[in-house]
């Protein structure tokens, strides 16, 4: 019986450690610490590299009916989220460029306002990516730190970081 109780309180303890070490590994990935934040060098090469699918579904989202649009990295690539419901993609280019976005790790492309965002990175506080403004004027990202001009007309890289933002715009 003892030595039953004593592989139990083994069994306990190892699953207890492989938890707290599961929930360590967890935080250092949301915090950014093993994927350092994409540099606006790296960026602006893969804004050339993946223009062109960029461009595809910019389009497909710009003449959209639906002014608010989510595409998150784990949806389905033929499915896209407006305010009320998930909507079908129709078409077969735009789901292949979406798929080829997120296998290259665009995490969330948005529409919203006169924006759309290809998000590529992310930690808990901190965005980077491509960014198009479909009106001309500043794309409306919510905590914008850093907005670069790219070599096509309304498209940018930009970077949200809300303590940054925060320590700017104090009232």
């Amino acid at each position: 019986m003892k030595k039953i109780a004593k592989i139990a309180i083994i069994l306990l303890v190892a699953v207890s450690v492989m938890y707290s070490l599961s929930q360590i590994f967890i935080i250092i990935m949301l915090s950014g610490i093993w994927r350092p934040p994409i540099s606006q060098r790296k960026m602006t090469k893969l804004f050339e590299q993946d223009f062109e699918e960029l461009l595809i579904v910019k389009n497909y989202l710009d003449e959209s009916v639906y002014s608010d649009i989510v595409i998150h990295e784990y949806m389905d690539s033929d499915l896209m989220a407006t305010m009320d419901e998930n909507v079908a993609i129709d078409d077969p280019c735009v789901v292949d460029a979406l798929k080829s976005l997120k296998k290259k790790r665009y995490s969330t492309i948005w529409k919203s306002s006169n924006t759309i965002e290809f998000q590529r990175w992310y930690n808990l506080d901190n965005h980077r990516g491509i960014v198009f403004s479909m009106d001309g004027n500043v794309p409306d990202i919510q905590f914008l730190t850093k907005l670069v001009q790219l070599s096509e007309t309304d498209w940018y890289y930009y970077e949200s970081d809300y303590n940054e933002w925060r320590l700017h715009n104090k009232k």
